[in-house]
């Protein structure tokens, strides 16, 4: 190129260029008279710098290049208006200020589609990552959802926007998505509440913080959330529960043990004979206890709490565990008081549900109920605080068929050691009024067949 047609050039590249802004008519063929009369009567113009214009635009660089031109620059353009004028001017505006601030998600739609329509790659860039990290509102998100669903804005999976949006996701699956991501939450909350490794400060915290999730999720009054919280809820429940026992049978096994030994043997009971390891589940266990209380609450808030039930009768094992820890440890160990008067308090509660009709149990299931549990309630330790009346427990017994009260009774009356001596006056009580009730529909049945 000669210096000739380089002093051209320059002249050019410093040149001005009118960008006339003129109504826009869709797909409809325009005639030339039609376009000569926008012209005329443009909505707008801008002047802009050509070489800048070039640069940022592909749209004129190539309406700019020779090939359109033959050689020849024009120095006015006409472009046709999509949407409001204002959004042009801001548009262009942004060749000398790349950085200007843009106001709202609606500014920036409206802005990515000018610079869509001019091929402003800069512009485009700044819209797509506006939307992509500005908060949204619900309306706000329709919006930027039905403009990509337009075509007008870049699909890839792997950008900032669709990744947010959870492209190429449908509705069905973004909600399921959702509902993956409040269960693991909840399920992280819950786990914490009962984490050995936190304090328990922190735990309690994490417990609270599942709850109100759990009430949150209620409230929402959607059917598959509450059926996931539940779910959750009920999943805990089983781990703690077999965790618990597990504890049971490991400390029990250490007092069997250390029966073998000489009552004046060195070794301390509470201490130096448990190993490290047993030591910590028994802290374990002590630790989720009170966690296991308050979902059983919540499960029963839910009409859920059958699943307890039914781990309560799973294992026939469980209450002789327990009782014997009771007997083992009751002098002078306040946890040990306090973990039974919570196992009381919710067995107790199952019971009333029982009878109140909450709770639909077969009656080898409700015979399994009282002989394994009703001991619990009845302990001089757990009775101020849990202790059925002997009317409630009456009640209870005559839901059975004739020839299973008698057998209570029965198997009662010949069973008689001294740990259980609360449980025997109890039961004598309430087999006084049976042998009432009996009496009088007795003689109930005989007036009424007179």
């Amino acid at each position: 190129m000669g210096p000739e047609e380089m002093e051209e050039m320059d002249a050019f590249d410093t040149a001005h260029v009118t960008v006339y802004f003129v109504q826009g008519n869709g797909s409809r063929k325009r005639s030339k008279r039609s376009l000569k009369q926008d012209a005329m009567s443009p909505l707008g113009e801008i002047q802009m710098d050509i070489s800048s214009l070039r640069q940022c635009s592909k749209y004129f660089e190539a309406c700019m290049s020779e090939s359109w031109t033959g050689g020849k620059v024009p120095r006015e353009f006409h472009l046709e208006v999509q949407t409001d004028l204002r959004y042009y001017i801001d548009c262009f505006s942004r060749v000398k200020f790349p950085s200007k601030r843009i106001e709202s998600v609606t500014d920036c739609i409206e802005l990515f589609k000018v610079a869509s329509q001019i091929q402003y790659d800069h512009v485009l860039g700044v819209c797509e990552r506006y939307l992509a990290a500005v908060p949204w509102r619900d309306a706000e998100e329709k919006q930027i959802r039905a403009f990509c669903d337009s075509g007008q804005i870049s699909s890839n999976p792997a950008s900032d926007l669709c990744k947010r949006l959870q492209l190429p996701l449908n509705e069905e699956e973004r909600m399921q998505s959702h509902f993956n991501v409040i269960e693991s939450a909840l399920k992280r909350s819950l786990e914490l509440s009962s984490s050995p490794l936190l304090s328990e400060s922190r735990r309690e915290s994490s417990l609270t913080e599942f709850k109100d999730g759990f009430f949150e999720v209620a409230k929402a009054g959607c059917p598959e959330l509450t059926k996931i919280a539940l779910s959750t809820v009920m999943s805990e429940v089983e781990r703690i529960f077999d965790g618990i026992m597990q504890a049971y049978q490991t400390r029990n096994q250490g007092v069997e043990s250390q029966s073998e030994f000489d009552s004046d043997s060195s070794f301390d009971s509470d201490s130096e004979f448990e190993s490290i390891s047993t030591r910590e589940k028994i802290r374990n266990r002590r630790l989720q206890l009170p966690v296991l209380v308050d979902l059983y609450k919540l499960l029963r808030w839910g009409n859920s709490d059958q699943v307890v039930v039914q781990l309560l009768l799973k294992d026939q094992d469980f209450p002789t565990l327990l009782r014997q820890s009771k007997f083992r440890f009751i002098a002078g160990s306040d946890e040990e008081v306090s973990e039974r008067k919570r196992w009381a308090s919710m067995v107790r509660t199952i019971f009333k549900d029982v009878l109140a009709g909450r709770l639909y149990l077969t009656t080898s299931e409700r015979l399994d109920l009282f002989r394994r549990w009703i001991w619990l309630l009845v302990t001089k330790e757990c009775q101020h605080d849990t202790a059925p009346s002997p009317k409630f427990v009456l009640k209870f017994i005559l839901t059975f068929p004739q020839e299973e009260q008698e057998e209570i009774f029965r198997s009662w009356a010949t069973v008689h050691k001294p740990q259980v001596d609360s449980l025997y006056d109890f039961m004598a009580e309430v087999h006084s009024r049976w042998r009432k009730h009996l009496i009088s529909k007795a003689m109930t049945l005989k007036c009424s067949s007179i």
